[in-house]
């Protein structure tokens, strides 16, 4: 497969006062190219992509030869001569798609000019000179004739839309209806237990709230890394299946909520909630106990690598059994449902 090509056109070089309307630039960069700055910023990341820096400045001269080598053409252009310029270039190389935008002040715009389109059916209907596909206008077609020099000013003299802090107000974006709105929020809760009046401010050298408690969620959309310590005990879902096959006397805890119990579970685990919003449960202790008493398990016949949970251990030693905690190897399991799922059960729900 051919390696995807972008090519920039620029001549200038990265200042200071650039850098809050061209992200891709940053203080590293001052005083470099910016073909050279904005292609090393495109290779951290893609690195795959080739990019061909023109270090030159585009005119009537040069335009066509640089741009029929492309494409679909960008227009990041903050002069009205240049934007005529790339407009005619990709007019008679192709034409070429030319995607064209602008900021200035607090307005802004984007489109694409010179590009086929479909129309709808009922534009069609109602235009019987044009048919069901035909190209766009381009830039001097909306523009023929330029605005006066002295009216045209450009992101240096006129600025950008800056930063809006917006304090007390939400901003709302619909994009499939192309709506914007500014919202008043509400007053601050006198009875919330963060910012309100008789709110219990937490110790800064203290924990605050368990938000993944708090949420019944987790805190990222990635698995959390199960790095095992030394002297810890895991087994692989492999392992699990044949202690199940093997009918050798194990206890299968499932830990998660009960609704999610109900889901789905194997049919040998039981549920025992260790932990209900960082208390511990009163009905884990009992619990554990009977099944524990029930159970006799020789470590001697297993030896096992993995994670042993300290919550379950923890509940081992309080559970006040006759047994001695050092008689049982307490064993995560590797990638739990999922991993049973995809490698022993494929018609295992996973939710």
């Amino acid at each position: 497969m051919e390696k995807s090509t972008i090519g920039l056109v620029d001549d200038d070089k990265v200042e200071l006062n650039n850098l809050h309307r061209q992200v891709a630039h940053s203080e590293s960069t001052i005083n470099m190219s910016k073909v050279h700055s904005l292609a090393n910023r495109c290779m951290e990341l893609n690195s795959a992509v080739n990019i061909q820096a023109h270090e030159i400045h585009l005119d009537h001269m040069n335009a066509v030869g640089i741009i029929k080598a492309y494409d679909v053409v960008v227009d990041c252009s903050d002069n009205l001569a240049t934007r005529y310029l790339i407009n005619e270039a990709c007019a008679v190389t192709g034409p070429k798609p030319l995607v064209s935008g602008s900021a200035l002040r607090l307005e802004g715009q984007m489109t694409v000019y010179l590009t086929k389109r479909i129309l709808p059916s009922e534009e069609v209907l109602s235009s019987s000179n044009l048919p069901a596909e035909y190209r766009a206008p381009c830039f001097r077609c909306l523009y023929p004739v330029p605005p006066p020099a002295s009216s045209v000013q450009g992101c240096s003299e006129a600025g950008v839309f800056g930063v809006d802090v917006h304090t007390g107000r939400l901003f709302l974006l619909d994009v499939e209806r192309n709506l914007t709105r500014s919202v008043k929020l509400r007053e601050p809760r006198p009875d919330c237990p963060v910012c309100g009046n008789d709110a219990v401010r937490n110790s800064v050298d203290g924990p605050l709230t368990n938000y993944v408690l708090f949420c019944g969620t987790p805190s990222c959309d990635k698995p959390r890394n199960m790095n095992m310590t030394m002297n810890s005990h895991r087994i692989t879902v492999q392992q699990l299946k044949g202690y199940i096959d093997s009918q050798s006397p194990y206890l299968l805890i499932d830990v998660r909520p009960k609704t999610e119990f109900d889901i789905c579970h194997l049919k040998s685990s039981m549920l025992i909630l260790l932990c209900y919003r960082g208390n511990k449960s009163a009905e884990a202790a009992p619990l554990l106990k009977s099944a524990l008493l029930s159970l006799r398990c020789s470590n001697s016949d297993h030896d096992l690598n993995g994670k042993v949970n300290d919550s379950i251990q923890e509940e081992i030693k309080s559970s006040n059994t006759e047994s001695n905690p050092s008689d049982f190897i307490v064993c995560d399991v590797a990638g739990g449902l999922s991993a049973w799922s995809m490698e022993i059960d494929p018609n295992f729900p996973i939710y």
